[in-house]
């Protein structure tokens, strides 16, 4: 018990850092969790957002991304982050995988997993799919601007068929 207070704290100051732009430093105490409690999982999903949005290592972040979700597979973030690096590099058969994953974790947010399925759905040309994933995502949400977002994608699918029945 006493240790994983110890991880946790030294999990806070290395959060903390990264929202300082201190990478270096978050990555010594995320490494230094690791050295510690090679099973912590959060730490892997850190370094990850570190490699996949500060170095643009992709190959790198995934590896550490599959890691946090052994170790952790009920904390929420590795979730987002890991279907944001998986949806950039447009593996999406993973990112579907992942997101199925992702439906049975508790507390996950489901408006933001059916805004993923519908870029996913959007990006592969299936735009009923996407646009049902976007409605989806307008009702689960409670913040008007996502609302809006989803309309605006919904809007972006709709002309997208439109335009492809159009030019046949």
């Amino acid at each position: 018990m006493e240790n994983n207070v110890r991880l946790e704290l030294l999990f806070q100051n290395a959060n903390e850092d990264l929202k300082a732009k201190k990478y270096e430093a978050a990555i010594d105490q995320l490494n230094n969790i690791l050295e510690i409690e090679p099973h912590f999982g959060k730490a892997y999903n850190h370094l990850a957002w570190i490699n996949n949005t500060v170095f643009q290592n992709t190959t790198e972040a995934e590896r550490l991304y599959k890691l946090a979700l052994k170790y952790a597979p009920d904390y929420l973030a590795v979730y987002y982050n890991y279907s944001l690096l998986l949806s950039t590099i447009k593996k999406y058969s993973e990112l579907e995988e992942l997101l199925k994953m992702a439906e049975q974790v508790p507390g996950i947010d489901m408006a933001t997993i059916h805004y993923e399925y519908g870029i996913m759905y959007e990006n592969i040309g299936d735009y009923e799919k996407a646009m049902h994933h976007y409605k989806q995502n307008a009702v689960s949400t409670l913040s008007e601007n996502q609302v809006e977002i989803a309309k605006k994608s919904l809007d972006r699918c709709k002309a997208k068929i439109e335009l492809l029945n159009e030019y046949k």
